[in-house]
């Protein structure tokens, strides 16, 4: 199962256990999505919401207005920003099928998947490759935890 509607998720890489984070808990519309240890602070944790086509992914350390995950526009770079209803906003999970537990994360727009370039850099989206482990993903629910 991917996504949620209402769940907040810590999403972490399959391959080295960083996770998803906005960095330096930056606020403003093109703050970068990057790579990260898990510290345990909202600017790590997502919460998904169900729109037409797939799931807006919110950053939970914005609470004044609603900034989410964005594959920013000419670029294959994630950002975050101000939710626009664009379906370059919007995510899909699908399974990982010789990796179980593990997803793919595909922008809805562009049909290409979230990569993981290492520790300390930014979240990419990238060609779907099912055997690149850099683009397998782990959705763990706050509520499970």
């Amino acid at each position: 199962m991917g996504f949620i509607h209402g769940e907040s998720y810590i999403i972490t890489s399959a391959f080295d256990g960083c996770v998803f984070d906005v960095k330096k808990k930056r606020r403003n519309n093109g703050a970068k999505v990057l790579s990260w240890n898990w510290s345990g602070e909202s600017h790590q944790i997502w919460t998904a919401s169900s729109e037409s086509g797939g799931f807006r992914l919110q950053a939970s350390h914005v609470t004044d207005n609603l900034k989410v995950l964005d594959q920013e526009h000419g670029s294959s770079r994630l950002i975050i920003f101000d939710f626009q209803g664009g379906d370059n906003q919007l995510w899909n999970a699908f399974p990982v099928a010789h990796n179980p537990g593990a997803f793919f994360i595909q922008n809805v727009r562009s049909g290409l998947t979230i990569r993981n370039n290492g520790r300390g850099n930014n979240l990419e989206c990238t060609a779907f490759n099912e055997h690149d482990p850099n683009s397998h993903w782990r959705l763990t629910p706050l509520s499970s935890l």
